[in-house]
């Protein structure tokens, strides 16, 4: 999958679904596919983010502080699914 040219301009956000590929068992590394990238305006990002599995990866891509990017600000919390 190949970001939009946009997305790596400033800071942007990889999302991982499931931890698994080459590697040690949960790692990921520039081979592990990742679900989704989360970047540009609020609009574009969703209210929320619910891993179908046991695990959630974000990765944090960060640009040059003098392209005035906005950065991320987010909450995370464990949900017991059975509820």
């Amino acid at each position: 999958m190949a970001l939009d040219q946009t997305c790596t301009r400033g800071d942007y956000l990889k999302v991982y679904w499931e931890v698994q590929g080459p590697g040690p068992p949960g790692a990921v590394n520039e081979r592990s596919a990742w679900a989704r990238a989360l970047c540009g305006s609020r609009a574009d990002v969703p209210p929320a983010l619910y891993s179908p599995g046991a695990s959630l990866v974000l990765e944090f891509h960060s640009g040059a502080k003098e392209n005035n990017a906005t950065g991320f600000v987010g909450t995370f919390s464990f949900i017991d699914r059975r509820e």
